[in-house]
């Protein structure tokens, strides 16, 4: 297939409902507030629909036409995961590293970010988180609490607070818990009467409270006014309410961000003179500074630029920290690491101040800062400073879109890379290195700071990449391997299907090759199908270490991530790190890696990764190329990319020995009429073309069939009938399987428009 006819199978979406979604003639009808919308009926397949093998003329794709869920049990419901309501276990806590409730029971979380629907709608998104197996949300924005009428940043909108409420209320009803971000800096905006001197018309403050002391005051205040609000619909105060499980102070803020070289010029004066200030104390005065400064006897500092009256010192923009700037400009190493002290001492100072308001105003579960955007080796400084609270809390994107100028990305039009990770990693000179990882898997694990709970509060394999699906099934897999404590994708952000595509690259509403696989993940994840594994590699820094001006020093190969427990740790003196060899386990020169516990292996030059458990197993990524073979699941199949899953649904029961096996098979989708191509402009972090969305397609949503001859092991194979399963999981009728002692084989054909199967013992 061609580069333009692969790129139509991009993951684009409808902007979706609930997840179980509304049929076409129906997809604009609001959902009732206490009660789901009444389900379609359950279709009826012909025999035709059901027949075991395709005919040539049959096209491997197919609309994609979801129903209202009426919340009947099925094989697919995850809800039995999710003991309801939130909160049963008493607070969440930390204990030697990890999340445990007050009772001691372990907790692990699994969700997404979504926004605050209203009411009409917050229900049914709530029955159906559960349902897909979402046990914690994290609101992506609280912009909702801004009245546009208010004399001040602290007159929150009662209109909001009210919708707030209720969303909270009806999530821990049906046992997910909130991750509470109390402050989006860039979208909350001070008013003339704040008296903000930097601001004398209002306006946004993103940054600043780190230096202006107005603007932390009010901050904190506001931040002190949410979490002691008392829910109209709970009766608790959100400090109070066990549902709450986890709390960050802000969302995307810190110095080390290239947001630095946006800020206002009234607050860049004022950090400049901060910067100024902090000099002249270390330093005393500019003979002090050019010794401290000089490197070779050149010295970093312009014309007019100094400690004395009259003059300033500029800030260093965030592009220059990196080290290929020392290859030209040496000079600038010593006022680097002076400007990054000074930012950490900065953001310390707030956090600080945060914590204790919070732990004042009553809040008891673990507080985070800030999930920040620092990349580079000034992360480092970044989670030193988040190192200090009671959990870590890091976001990343598989080729996110670069959107227009300073405009947010957008699909239509945004430039991407569509590149699928699983056939980049650290030693691919093309990969879009993640913080210099290689890949989302590999960035994420070595950003792990050792020692403190781990959260991927937002995450994304993003479109219009038409790989995309890849995401859930990687990310949960090498979550359980790390010891990651939360992963929350973003994100659920429309309540309803809707008739137009979505423009969105994070929504997963309009990205069902990812949630349709949700009940096979959500499965895994709960059941630790995969083990964690034991710390191989740390990359171990004294606290003024952090400060110097390299790359990390990975004692292993990036690839360790594949393979076992990695990153950072931070001490008071330097002292030796954890290292374990991986040699057998990591070969170079087939990209091929398997973890230590012998449950993954990620296959770089195919393109694959399988998952290989008693009760999971599974191959995401190009599945051609001859019959695929795992232990349990052997696939030969014609289609190019996709996932498939084999779970057993028997508690404990392995695949083989289980009475019921779920049987998930996605492939790529794509807007009817979708259409991509390469641009010629060469991406700046590889060496590959950029391509662009050039028609962005209609509803309705087109999905690929896997197909081919998929072979399943069972001790039951002479006795299992298999079905054909809705998107809601109900069985749409028997279809035909052939058993021979030991194995079930079904052939996977396009005419069942069928990504769900069931094998059951009836």
């Amino acid at each position: 297939m061609g580069g333009r006819s692969r790129l139509r199978a991009v993951l684009l979406g409808i902007i979706l409902v609930g997840l179980a979604g509304v049929a076409q003639s129906r997809q604009e009808a609001p959902l009732a507030t206490a009660t789901p919308a009444p389900a379609e009926p359950a279709v009826t397949p012909t025999p035709a629909e059901l027949a075991p093998t395709p005919t040539p003329e049959v096209s491997p794709w197919f609309p994609f036409r979801p129903m209202v869920d009426e919340f009947q049990p099925t094989v697919l419901d995850c809800s039995r995961f999710i003991e309801a309501p939130a909160g049963g276990h008493g607070s969440v806590r930390v204990n030697d590293e990890q999340f445990v409730f007050e009772d001691g029971t372990p907790a692990r979380f699994w969700g997404a970010e979504i926004e605050v629907f209203p009411k009409t709608y917050m229900d049914y998104a709530a029955k159906r988180l559960r349902k897909l197996g979402v046990n914690a949300v994290r609101f992506r924005s609280l912009a909702l609490l801004n009245d546009p009428q208010a004399t001040s940043v602290l007159d929150l909108s009662a209109d909001g607070m009210d919708q707030l409420d209720y969303a909270i209320s009806r999530l821990i009803a049906e046992g997910v818990y909130v991750v509470l971000v109390l402050d989006e800096p860039a979208s909350v905006r001070f008013t003339r009467a704040d008296r903000v001197g930097a601001l004398p018309q209002g306006g946004p403050a993103p940054l600043a409270a780190f230096f202006d002391p107005e603007v932390a005051r009010l901050r904190l205040q506001r931040m002190r006014t949410l979490v002691m609000h008392r829910n109209t619909y709970t009766g608790r105060r959100y400090c109070d309410d066990p549902g709450v499980a986890l709390v960050e102070v802000a969302d995307d803020e810190t110095l080390f961000s290239p947001e630095i070289d946006k800020l206002a010029p009234a607050f860049r004066v004022r950090l400049e003179r901060a910067f100024q200030d902090w000099l002249r104390l270390r330093y005393r005065d500019d003979k002090g500074l050019a010794r401290a400064w000089d490197v070779f006897g050149r010295s970093p500092l312009s014309r007019g630029e100094g400690l004395a009256a009259g003059q300033r010192i500029a800030l260093m923009p965030a592009s220059e920290f990196s080290v290929a700037t020392l290859s030209h400009s040496p000079e600038k190493k010593k006022r680097g690491q002076d400007q990054m002290r000074f930012f950490n001492e900065l953001e310390q100072r707030y956090w600080a101040d945060c914590r204790s308001v919070l732990r004042q105003a009553g809040v008891k579960v673990p507080l985070a800062g800030s999930d920040g955007a620092a990349a580079g080796f000034t992360t480092r400084a970044h989670l030193l400073g988040q190192s200090q609270f009671d959990f870590v809390d890091r976001h990343g994107f598989w080729d996110l879109p670069a959107g227009a100028g300073d405009q947010a990305p957008r699909v239509a039009s945004a430039l991407f890379h569509n590149l699928p990770m699983v056939k980049e990693t650290g030693a691919s000179s093309r990969a879009r290195r993640e913080l210099g990882r290689g890949n989302l898997v590999l960035g994420k694990a070595w950003e792990q700071v050792l020692g403190k709970p781990f959260v991927i509060g937002g995450w994304n394999t993003c479109l219009p990449n038409e790989y995309s699906l890849e995401g859930p099934g990687l990310m949960a897999a090498y979550g359980l391997l790390q010891g990651w404590d939360a992963i929350l994708e973003l994100g659920y952000l429309n309540p309803r299907w809707l008739s137009q595509p979505s423009n969105s690259p994070f929504d997963l509403l309009g990205n069902p090759a990812q949630l349709l696989q949700y009940p096979a993940v959500a499965t895994m994840f709960y059941r630790h199908d995969v083990k964690e594994g034991p710390l191989l590699a740390e990359m171990l820094y004294g606290t003024d270490e952090v400060f110097d001006w390299s790359d990390d020093r990975l004692p292993l190969a990036q690839e360790a991530g594949f393979v076992g427990k990695v990153g950072y740790r931070f001490t008071a003196s330097p002292r030796a790190g954890a290292l374990e060899q991986i040699s057998g386990l990591w070969n170079e020169a087939t990209r091929s890696a398997r973890s230590v516990t012998g449950e993954l292996i990620w296959n770089a030059n195919d393109g694959l990764v399988t998952i290989e458990t008693p009760r999971t197993q599974a191959m995401i990524g190009f599945l051609g190329g001859g019959e695929r073979r795992l232990n349990s699941l052997m696939l030969a199949s014609p289609t190019r990319f996709g996932a498939v899953w084999v779970t057993a649904m028997d508690g404990e029961r392995s695949i083989a020995a289980a009475e019921h096996v779920l049987i998930t098979v996605v492939g790529p989708a794509r807007n009817t009429g979708m259409e991509s191509a390469q641009t010629g402009q060469i991406a700046p972090d590889r060496d590959t073309s950029l391509w662009r969305v050039t028609q962005e397609g209609t509803s309705p949503l087109q999905l690929e069939t896997v197909r081919g001859e998929l072979r399943v092991r069972s001790q039951l194979a002479e006795r299992l009938k298999a079905f054909a399963l809705d998107y809601n999981g109900r069985r749409r009728g028997e279809v035909p399987i052939k058993a021979t002692p030991g194995f079930v084989t079904l052939t996977l054909t396009p005419e069942r428009h069928a990504v769900y199967y069931e094998l059951a013992l009836e």
